[in-house]
């Protein structure tokens, strides 16, 4: 019951750190002896035992069942935490040997599933308090009784008197004894006691282990719920106008079909069906949230008895769950052992002094008897039975004095025998809430995880509502989208006629080589000649690539650029004109004319194409911009005020024509709107555009506000940077050519060669290589290199490898070699670089 779940790590300090006389102690009794044996404390008595496993130290069976016969719980009523932190203990466990340094309790399944009354009835064979101790009745015989078997009256009385001292101290002995037995049980119940409180901590630490991932699943369930609820709520708000609002949507005109009567967006769509969607959302909805409120209540129940108990072990003040309170009613347990402790040590000192007295009385008896009988010796006897008689009337009041003293004794032992009883049955009681908290802890779980299932299955439901209330701006990105492919399709085309043309002229000058060839040497050839190659006499193989049929056959939908002839001017008619199409600004849709002449302006169309096909894209881009920026808005903050924002309006694509025209009246956004957007191309700017000063006022630009023109001259400086950059990119691949290397060196690579020596008659030269290198210029490199320097040794040399070889002896005799020659390199050198003397750049080199 204490392990149903994972629980998450704990960073927590050994146990048994406690401040002062609340300090839990690790019990003595049962130390280990050898690596085989645990330590384990029993939670119902708070016993320590000492489990021998050295038979089978491996065998998790084996342990509970040494653990059964030296605890009398069956294996399949043992509950072991082993901690801190406190973990359940398994076979896993029982091979780690660090766990053996920490306290590991042992459960009764037994007591944790019992009743209130079998709490009250719980038995502790344990507990067998000494009980009053009774009079003991003067003795008959004693050692000096068989001396005056016949003897005088006075050697009668003076064995009398030793039998008086030795009932005095045996009713001693029996007073110290009671005492001494009564101390060490409350000592060791005082041991038990804080075994079973470290006992009931172990338990509510594992419970607070289950708690928190509690805490965390339920805290994040909760929120998401809740967020969802408020975008599901404007949902609901919204899809009642959203689709009324669609039988104002006319459809296309090229939408239009025969067999279909659909002429509003309306018509699209199954409005009965969508409405008795609708309800069952709001069903689903209410459901949701009825069942996290109730969900709600039971966590908020668990966690407030889990608190508490976490509460109930933590010292004031503490904020570390591993300082606990001390133990209750340490003060007085420890008072109550205080009391015990003098009892028992008094009487022990009575019985010292009593069996010394008494010792002392038998041998002076013994003397007097066996001495022979004289006047002297009677008149001793006399003398020392008056002693006696005085010893005895100075301890008349010692037999009252000790009664007191037992019966102190008694009731402070029991008192501590109460705490234990209290302390055990609290503790089961304690195992019982803790169980329960857990069995609900397991079943809350359990409706988390129903409640995460609702959830995304009523994500799913509403995403559906989704599709209504955006289907106006996606149906006006289906027809830009459309337009965009057909234009796509124009342009692919007219990319694969020209591809024709340039393939058909190739083919043609392979044509007329292949004939100039056959006509000057061809026919010479014998007949072998076709075998080795039939093709020989044939001319090159026709190339005919088709246009993919895997758009299928698009809606006759085009979105067409208004161009302006250079002498027209712009004016309310032309205005007019051009807001008449399906969208506002420089782009209009319109059925196509099938009748179209397009080989009139030919080169003209395709130009036009082209600008179209990257308008329509730009168009694309910025709708899908704009559906993500409206399902921001949607979840913003301030929906949860209930306030709707307005639908934004689809902005115009760039205008771009052929020849050159007035660009529209700018439409400047707000400094509220298309954030995101903004955003984005105020970090693409910053990310492409290399100058400065134009960087800072296109940032500026994007920050006050633009218009859809501009977003075109923006696109064609983020080109040519880009194109910059490329540029760029290849002039710093070349310059990394000429890096000098001075790692491994190879062909190709960059070396720095500094002469060996500095005589001038020596031409030996070495690159300049971490670790060394053993490799030499090659004397030809080396007179190129003194030949750029009039004759004169340099100073040091830069040169490309081009050539690695192993030393010859005879080929390079100019070269004196103090290494292994089979080891040694030597190298061809392109001089990039070589310096004589002192240079204008630096005249220190």
């Amino acid at each position: 019951v204490f392990h149903r779940f994972p629980v998450a790590q704990r960073n927590a300090e050994p146990c048994g750190a406690h401040r002062g006389a609340s300090q839990l102690r690790v019990v003595q009794e049962g130390v280990m002896q050898g690596d085989a044996a645990w330590r384990v404390q029993v939670a119902t008595t708070g016993r320590s035992l000492s489990v021998d496993v050295s038979a089978n130290p491996y065998s998790y069976t084996h342990f509970k069942s040494v653990l059964s016969a030296e605890s009398a719980i069956a294996p399949e009523h043992q509950i072991l935490l082993c901690g801190p932190p406190y973990r359940a203990f398994d076979r896993s466990q029982l091979h780690d040997a660090s766990n053996k340094d920490k306290h590991l309790f042992l459960y009764d399944r037994r007591i944790i599933q019992g009743s209130e009354a079998d709490l009250e009835q719980l038995p502790d064979q344990s507990l067998k308090v000494p009980g009053p101790v009774k009079a003991l009745g003067k003795p008959t015989e004693s050692a000096t009784t068989k001396l005056v078997a016949e003897g005088s009256p006075l050697d009668i009385a003076l064995s009398n008197y030793e039998l008086q001292f030795l009932h005095t101290l045996q009713n001693s002995e029996a007073y110290a004894n009671a005492a001494e037995a009564r101390f060490q049980l409350a000592q060791q119940m005082l041991e038990e006691l804080r075994v079973q409180h470290r006992a009931g901590h172990g338990a509510v630490l594992n419970l607070g282990d289950h708690a928190e991932p509690l805490r965390l699943a339920f805290r994040h369930i909760e929120q998401a719920v809740t967020e969802q609820r408020t975008a599901n709520e404007a949902l609901l708000d919204q899809f009642l106008p959203a689709l009324s609002a669609l039988n104002t949507i006319s459809l296309h005109p090229a939408l239009e079909k025969e067999d279909l009567d659909v002429r509003t967006l309306a018509d699209c769509v199954p409005v009965d069906k969508e409405e008795a969607w609708l309800e069952q959302c709001k069903i689903g909805h209410q459901q949701l949230y009825s069942r996290l409120e109730t969900t709600r209540l039971n966590f908020n129940g668990i966690d407030r008895d889990a608190r508490s108990l976490m509460e109930s072990i933590r010292l004031p003040g503490s904020a570390d769950s591993t300082d606990f309170s001390p133990l209750p009613d340490e003060e007085e347990l420890e008072q109550h052992l205080s009391t015990l402790r003098e009892i028992a040590e008094s009487q022990k000192r009575y019985h010292s002094e009593d069996k010394e007295e008494y010792e002392r009385v038998k041998d002076t008896v013994t003397k007097q008897l066996e001495s022979p009988s004289s006047m002297n010796a009677s008149t001793t006897a006399l003398e020392t039975c008056r002693n006696f008689e005085e010893l005895l009337q100075r301890k008349q009041n010692r037999f009252e004095e000790w009664t007191a003293a037992d019966r102190n004794s008694c009731n402070a032992c029991l008192a501590v025998v109460e705490h234990k009883q209290r302390s055990t049955r609290k503790l089961g009681t304690c195992l019982q809430i803790i169980s329960k908290l857990q069995y609900k802890i397991q079943k809350l779980h359990q409706h988390l995880s129903v409640l995460r299932t609702m959830k995304e299955r009523q994500d799913q439901d509403f995403r559906h509502l989704e599709h209504i209330i955006y289907l106006k701006d996606a149906y006006e990105a289906f027809l830009v989208e459309v337009a965009r492919r057909r234009s796509y399709a124009r342009s692919f085309s007219d990319k694969i006629g020209e591809s024709i043309e340039t393939i058909a002229e190739f083919r043609g000058v392979e044509v007329e080589r292949r004939e100039r060839f056959w006509r000057h040497h061809g026919h010479h050839l014998p007949p072998i000649f076709y075998s080795w190659m039939p093709s020989l006499a044939k001319p090159p193989p026709y190339f005919s690539p088709e246009a993919p049929a895997s758009e299928g056959a698009l809606p006759e939908i085009q979105m067409t650029l208004p161009i302006e002839e250079p002498s027209s001017g712009a004016g309310p008619d032309a205005d007019e004109a051009e807001g008449s199409g399906a969208f506002k600004g420089s782009v209009i849709l319109e059925a196509e004319d099938p009748s179209e002449d397009a080989t009139a302006h030919e080169r003209q169309r395709q130009v036009q194409s082209q600008l179209e096909y990257e308008n329509l894209s730009l168009k694309a881009e910025i709708h899908q911009l704009q559906a993500q920026i409206a399902k921001l808005e949607q979840r913003a903050p301030e929906a949860q005020d209930g306030s709707a924002r307005d639908a934004q309006q689809v902005p115009p694509p760039v205008e771009t024509s052929t020849s050159e025209k007035s660009p529209p009246p700018p439409t400047a956004t707000g400094a509220d709107e298309d954030a995101s957007l903004r955003g984005t191309l105020v970090q693409l700017v910053e990310d492409v555009v290399m100058q400065p000063e134009e960087r800072r006022m296109l940032v500026s630009t994007i920050r006050e506000g633009f218009d859809q023109a501009f977003l075109g001259t923006l696109l064609l400086q983020i080109r040519e940077n880009v194109q910059e950059l490329k540029l760029r990119l290849e002039r710093s691949s070349a310059a990394s050519d000429q890096r000098i290397s001075y790692g491994m060196l190879d062909v190709g690579d960059v070396a720095l060669f500094l002469p060996t020596q500095p005589s001038p008659e020596d031409n030996q030269y070495r690159p300049f290589v971490a670790g060394g290198c053993n490799m030499f210029m090659h004397p030809q490199s080396v007179s190129a290199a003194r030949q750029q320097n009039n004759m004169q040794k340099p100073d040091f040399v830069v040169g490309r490898i081009v050539q690695k070889e192993n030393f010859d002896a005879n080929e390079h005799r100019e070269l004196h070699l103090s290494e292994d020659p089979e080891t040694c390199w030597v190298a061809q050198v392109e001089i990039l670089f070589s310096a004589f003397g002192p240079t204008e750049a630096d005249p220190g080199v």
